[in-house]
């Protein structure tokens, strides 16, 4: 109620005495949003993983706030990454998007060494838009790489698309 009436700070403290007396999603999820709210993205995430364990609404609500704040810093925990050769041995890339979220500026850092055995990083932005559960593949135009192939694919950040 003190939340529906915009009474933050009442709200916050039903929500903490009722999670003293008996701890659920809910009261995890309410927490968590107040948090947000006020901009501790820090306490928000901790709330919204206490009750992204549940497997009722609060839990599905809870899961899908921690992906929209903690994907942007630590994409590679939520978006996968397949390298492949291909019959020319020049390095691809296929970015999935397992989530419910649509993602784009994917920023990708690729180290390899060199056909001179220099070890080299550059940076890639899949400027395209990934939707949920999509993938795209990328042609890095790196290679040939000769077996065994030196190189390391990281997936550095990305931006949820509203």
């Amino acid at each position: 109620i003190e939340q529906r009436l915009q009474r933050w700070d009442a709200a916050e403290a039903s929500f903490t005495r009722s999670l003293d007396l008996l701890p659920t999603a809910d009261g995890h999820l309410g927490i968590g949003m107040l948090a947000e709210r006020r901009g501790d993205t820090v306490a928000a995430l901790e709330s919204y993983r206490l009750a992204a364990q549940s497997s009722g609404a609060a839990g599905t609500a809870a899961k899908a706030a921690v992906v929209r704040l903690d994907l942007p810093q630590n994409p590679g925990q939520y978006l996968t990454l397949r390298t492949a050769l291909d019959a020319n041995a020049m390095l691809y890339l296929e970015v999935g998007n397992p989530t419910a979220l649509s993602v784009a500026d994917i920023g990708i850092t690729i180290a390899y060494t060199d056909a001179q055995g220099v070890r080299r990083q550059i940076n890639r932005v899949l400027e395209d838009t990934v939707a949920a559960s999509e993938t795209r593949q990328i042609a890095t135009g790196l290679g040939p790489f000769r077996p065994p192939a030196t190189y390391a694919v990281t997936i550095v950040n990305a931006r949820i698309v509203d």
